[in-house]
């Protein structure tokens, strides 16, 4: 299984990606659409409730079971996964170290 970590300008752009990625259906083990993530800034508000900011961007995971073509990695907006994921399958190895 390989899993890319993706983000877009918002729901349209990464459905756009999608589409130009032209991913056979068969490859598609899970698309984990997240959305927009907010942060916690360590900052609280006058109610003690802590305030966030959004990261930029719309997120989602995508599992294939096989690497993609190179052309369909061009066509998706492919980041870095992060060092502390927001979101991972049961079962994925992972590291928060």
């Amino acid at each position: 299984m390989k899993r890319y970590d993706l983000r877009a300008a918002d729901a349209a752009a990464l459905a756009v990606a999608f589409a130009a990625a032209a991913i056979a259906p068969a490859l598609i083990m899970v698309i984990d659409v997240i959305g927009e993530i907010a942060v916690p800034t360590g900052e609280v508000d006058e109610d003690g409730a802590p305030i966030h900011e959004a990261v930029e961007g719309w997120h989602a995971n995508l599992y294939t079971a096989e690497e993609l073509e190179p052309e369909q990695l061009a066509a998706l907006p492919i980041i870095p996964t992060p060092a502390t994921p927001w979101r991972v399958l049961a079962g994925e190895p992972f590291d928060a170290t």
